[in-house]
């Protein structure tokens, strides 16, 4: 009896259009930090005006990351999976290859120091630097 006093306003609300989903904006997009601008821009190759928003502006410039500003310490080589200490901002790690330190992956330990990569970028940071 419960179960049919859920159901006849559930399917009355779904029939008059009240309980189906409706995508308003964007749920990536975190609207505390910024306002939802819109830029119209002209493609290059077709004559159709794109907009685009602040955000995605944000996210074009992001995929580009400036050189981290970390200085490693030490280096341990003399193992099966070589490791570094590397001193950062705020705290030191002791990382491995394939370990994140932020947006970066460490994609390589050698007697230099370690490469980072991100994305299609890579920086090498030598020891003592």
């Amino acid at each position: 009896m419960k179960k049919i006093v859920f159901a006849f306003p559930f399917l009355a609300l779904t029939v008059t259009g009240w309980a189906q989903h409706k995508l308003e904006r964007d749920p990536f997009v975190n609207l505390a930090q910024q306002q939802q601008v819109q830029h119209l821009e002209q493609d290059t190759h077709s004559k159709i005006p794109v907009i685009t928003t602040q955000a995605h502006h944000q996210t074009e410039m992001k995929q580009s990351a400036p050189v981290p500003k970390i200085n490693v310490l030490g280096l341990v080589t003399n193992s099966r999976q070589p490791k570094a200490i590397v001193a950062g901002a705020k705290s030191t790690y002791i990382v491995a290859q394939g370990d994140k330190l932020g947006d970066y992956r460490v994609a390589r330990i050698d007697r230099s120091g370690i490469t980072l990569a991100y994305k299609q970028s890579r920086y090498h940071l030598p020891l003592g630097e």
